[in-house]
């Protein structure tokens, strides 16, 4: 009986440690599936939206992750969701982001861009604003919330974003010639609108952007024959551009040229008439 009670221990506790070891086996390939899971949502970030989409969302559902490491896997999808144009999904994924890690101005960034590209640009301003407490030297998020502003016509304060953006970043070529175009559109501080667009272009001096800038910031300074100059370089490169061609045609208005400025009109209003109207409401005409 004794012998036979031993064997039974014995046998029981096989089978307990069996048991344990089974789970212990389980518990570490699941972790070691949700540690592949999250590198693979990371690394594929940048990859095809539908593939970081199924990725990322194994790491969330596996419920292993949480505060930083979970933001991670909803910012990565919230990516994806943004490429596929599907603001409303990348937002709410960007919230649950804050939610598990609250001071993560990459997800608060990441949300304001999200509604700037909604058109909500009030929510983006201030989405950007909460995240400059948090990174008050990052050039990007100056040079976004400028953006936002200048959507919503607030010109000021675009300007002064754009300014920060100037003194902070080591090249600011972009953030001149952004400058350069809030000031011409606005009709304010044109000779600085000049320097700036004329600083972008010594750092970059074959920027067609830049000069497309600079041509209407000289028809806002009524250098008709300096913008047709710049107007004619941009329209080398892209024939197409309906901006260059409706201020070219002003431009050769303004200095006789009656039939030449009709037909570049022309030729811009058919290639994108919302353009041609935008500019008319800066004062462009």
């Amino acid at each position: 009986m004794v012998m036979a009670h031993r064997r039974f221990c014995i046998h029981r506790f096989v089978i307990a440690g069996c048991i344990m070891a089974a789970g212990f086996l389980a518990a570490a390939r699941a972790d070691a599936e949700s540690s592949q899971s999250r590198v693979q949502c990371k690394i594929s970030s940048g990859g095809p939206p539908d593939l970081v989409i199924k990725v990322c969302n194994e790491v969330i559902q596996f419920g292993h992750e949480i505060g930083s490491r979970l933001a991670g896997a909803y910012i990565s999808r919230a990516r994806a969701y943004r490429v596929k144009g599907e603001y409303d999904r990348a937002i709410a994924d960007l919230s649950q982001a804050l939610k598990n890690d609250p001071g993560n101005v990459l997800a608060m960034h990441s949300r304001g861009v999200a509604y700037s590209d909604k058109q909500d640009y009030d929510r983006a301003i201030a989405d950007y604003t909460e995240a400059l407490w948090l990174a008050p030297r990052d050039a990007t998020l100056f040079n976004d919330r400028a953006r936002a502003y200048e959507r919503k016509a607030q010109y000021d304060r675009a300007i002064a974003d754009y300014s920060e953006v100037i003194r902070i970043a080591p090249r600011p070529a972009a953030a001149l010639k952004d400058r350069c175009y809030v000031r011409a559109i606005s009709g304010r501080e044109l000779p600085q609108a000049l320097e700036d667009c004329n600083e972008a272009l010594r750092l970059i001096p074959r920027d067609i952007s830049a000069f497309e800038r600079r041509a209407l910031t000289y028809v806002r300074l009524g250098r008709y024959d300096k913008a047709i100059v710049d107007y004619n370089l941009v329209l080398k490169f892209v024939s197409t551009n309906a901006a260059a061609l409706y201020g070219r045609g002003v431009a050769k208005k303004k200095t006789g040229d009656e039939y030449g400025g009709d037909a570049d009109i022309a030729a811009a209003r058919l290639i994108r008439p919302d353009i041609v109207e935008e500019l008319i409401r800066f004062g462009v005409k």
